[in-house]
């Protein structure tokens, strides 16, 4: 957990107004900005808001950052003290590079040989940059790049059976050969043009012969399979001798991609968490930026609607503490200790004029202190606080039925909630058993928490076994079980009020209501609804459960919450209490009117949650439950609130 004096020190840093640069590009007039209502100019228009640079094929480099690009981040390092930093790190990541030893082809595990890819990815971004920025050009930066694109494309193969693989894989080599092309032999020109061909575009047009599931999925294996072979496509384009597969593979990559893109809609949530967010989200801004500055048209797939507004999804997404709402297969990622692959969110600011995914990108940089390439590329000194504190403090995602709010932004102690409805798994391969599940941050601290994904190597993680594991399971989540069994596996529940959402600055409380009914089996319940009332000043959650049995022979009733708080039953039949640090929050069964349970023999227990090898690790979680025999308990009225 970030403390708040560190928080308030990097939140200075990244609202500081840096150098000249900024100051003369905010006082650029542009027609194009002043007709469409948008923000600074995205770099790939001039002033008259036409599209520039585009080399169509005819040079290189022409991948994503052209020439005239390079001046443009050689003068943020100069005069913006935030660039200048993450050109620093970009610079230590490449010296550490230079004594590396190449990747070498590791035999497939469960996620292929994915890993030893994105080294190789990564090492050829930080080479190329390096080298490209250099003046004189630093010979040393493409020795060493070669050296990994040499390696890289002498791999026995690029794992087919797992296509994540030779899609970015095939991306790699593209950059590398675009962005070194000019200093490159004839013979190692050839020799990546062969690996993008017999290694990436054969196997992509086997897969897509075959239909292989990505290219029907509108989830993350399409926007990188696809996105990472239409980069390729655009690297060789002009060698149609040497690839002849090319132009096929982006003809299919380029149809492909769309249904994917579709999961956007409509109002920019990913229907498979934050953490496959930014995988999707990078790839397609790779491949945009890459359509961009080689044909001078991203094709529409920057027009579908919701991805212009993707970005704000993961705003809300991210809590007061810096983690993320996890939902499915996504991992919490807190800012400081977890992966730093958000650098498409200063494209989507500048792109659609939103000055508050700059500042949140910014910030949460200058607290991991990783920037990566991406981050240097992209970079924009745009948005300040006061661009963020405009945002609603409430937002409801319709499709994917997921819903975030808050008490303030910029604030680490402020009150905060995550509520999951949605899809449990059908057209979700990430998607859990989780209909009804929250997470909870008030204090400068997480009380509910999401256990997130398991072992992707577990035995049928993604079949048949995958909701025999208890992460997966809604056991393993903030929600109920009747009789410890599952929700269903194919439905959706839907979000079907609220109150103050999205919510104005003024709000001091929001209200949400699901209908769960659907998530259980008909013998078990008649109807479940669950309310959810957060109230900011008091820091109250309230969560109301009311459920109708029918003629169901159901026995027990679960109500459960996650937690690393320390727990103690205060009173078995109506209080517990979360401890952390020196907070410490009430967990109590309602027991007045108007909002009073009934709920006879109602009960308080907990348990540590000792999930054992080969699932991951559960170490400091615990479960608090309340149990109660049913059909008597009806209504389930459970007060979260300070101590």
């Amino acid at each position: 957990m970030v403390s708040f004096d560190h928080f308030r020190i990097l939140f200075v840093l990244a609202t500081v107004s840096f150098g000249a640069g900024s100051l003369r590009h905010a006082k650029v007039r542009h027609p194009w900005r002043q007709e469409n209502g948008v923000g600074p100019l995205p770099r790939w228009l001039d002033e008259g808001g036409q599209l520039v640079g585009a080399t169509h094929g005819a040079t290189h480099p022409r991948l994503r950052v052209l020439d005239k690009d390079l001046d443009r981040i050689r003068d943020y390092i100069k005069t913006d003290a935030t660039a200048a930093e993450y050109y620093s790190t970009v610079l230590r990541h490449g010296t550490e590079i230079l004594v590396q030893p190449p990747v070498v082809r590791p035999p497939p595990g469960p996620s292929g040989i994915l890993t030893t890819v994105r080294v190789a990815l990564e090492r050829v971004y930080t080479t190329g940059l390096l080298y490209r920025l250099s003046q004189p050009a630093n010979r040393t930066w493409l020795e060493r790049g070669w050296k990994e694109l040499e390696a890289s494309v002498n791999f026995s193969d690029w794992n087919p059976n797992h296509f994540l693989d030779v899609a970015e894989m095939t991306h790699t080599v593209a950059i590398g050969y675009d962005w070194f092309y000019d200093d490159l032999t004839e013979d190692q020109r050839a020799m990546l043009e062969k690996a993008i061909e017999v290694k990436g575009f054969q196997p992509a047009l086997q897969a897509y012969k075959d239909k292989s599931f990505w290219t029907q999925y509108p989830d993350n294996w399409n926007n990188v399979c696809n996105g990472g072979l239409i980069v390729g496509y655009l690297a060789v384009m002009d060698r149609p001798q040497a690839c002849p597969s090319a132009a096929e593979v982006f003809t299919k990559a380029l149809a492909g991609i769309p249904k994917a893109m579709a999961s956007y809609g409509p109002k920019g949530a990913w229907p498979e968490g934050v953490g496959y967010w930014a995988y999707a989200t990078r790839y397609t801004v790779f491949a945009i930026t890459a359509l961009e500055t080689v044909l001078g048209t991203d094709k529409g797939l920057g027009e579908t609607p919701g991805f212009n507004l993707t970005a704000l999804f993961v705003l809300q997404a991210t809590a007061p503490s810096l983690q993320f709402f996890n939902y499915a297969d996504s991992g919490a990622y807190h800012y400081s200790t977890g992966p730093t692959d958000t650098p498409s969110l200063f494209y989507l600011a500048t792109r659609f004029n939103l000055p508050s995914a700059a500042f949140l990108q910014r910030l949460k940089v200058n607290i991991s202190g990783e920037a990566q390439p991406d981050d240097l590329i992209e970079y924009t000194p745009m948005g300040t606080a006061d661009d963020v504190m405009k945002l609603p403090k409430c937002a409801l995602f319709p499709r994917q039925n997921v819903l975030m709010a808050r008490s303030a932004w910029l604030d680490p102690k402020a009150t905060w909630i995550g509520i999951k409805a949605g899809i449990t798994h059908e057209g979700d391969p990430h998607g859990h058993l989780d209909i009804g599940s929250f997470v909870y941050e008030a204090l400068g601290h997480r009380w509910a928490i999401d256990l997130g994904a398991d072992s992707y190597a577990l035995p049928e993680y993604f079949g048949k076994l995958r909701f025999t594991y208890y992460r997966l399971r809604n056991i393993g989540h903030n929600t109920l079980t009747f009789d410890e069994e599952n929700q269903a596996e194919n439905t959706n529940a839907s979000i079907t009020s609220t109150t103050n959402c999205p919510g104005s600055m003024g709000s001091d409380s929001i209200a949400a209501s699901i209908d769960m009914t659907s998530a259980y089996a008909p013998s078990k319940i008649e109807q479940v609804l669950r309310h959810f009332n957060l109230t900011y000043p008091t820091n109250e959650l309230m969560i109301i459960d009311e459920i109708s049995y029918g003629k169901s022979t159901t026995k027990t009733v679960t109500w459960a919450l996650h937690t690393f708080a320390n727990v103690s039953i205060i009173d078995k039949t109506s209080t517990a209490h979360l401890s952390r640090g020196s907070h410490v929050m009430q967990v109590s069964l309602a027991t007045s009117s108007p909002e009073s349970s009934d709920c006879p023999q109602a009960t308080f227990s907990y348990q540590a949650v000792d999930l054992q090898p080969p699932q991951e690790s559960t170490k400091g979680i615990n479960k608090l439950m309340i149990q109660a025999p049913a059909p008597g308990c009806t209504r389930l009225v459970v007060s979260i609130k300070p101590a």
